[in-house]
């Protein structure tokens, strides 16, 4: 699953990350790596930017975006 398609707020792992866009490698920049914990902290409604937080920084992201990160949810 992508981080677009994780509804639930929670806890998932980055899986598989491979940037091939300017976009996505700025995002790797910023932590989002295979492998990295995430938390998503807040959903906008209507398809609006996703909350989360890497580490302790904290990123709103574009649908777009999140779709290209693959994650995993992580045991509670």
């Amino acid at each position: 699953m992508t981080l677009k398609q994780a509804h639930r707020v929670g806890s998932y792992q980055i899986k598989g990350f491979y940037p091939t866009t300017s976009q996505q490698l700025r995002l790797m920049e910023l932590g989002f790596k295979n492998g990295e914990r995430l938390a998503i902290l807040q959903r906008a409604p209507w398809g609006g930017p996703i909350k989360i937080m890497i580490k302790q920084s904290r990123f709103a992201i574009c649908q777009e975006d999140a779709a290209c990160i693959p994650v995993e949810p992580l045991p509670v």
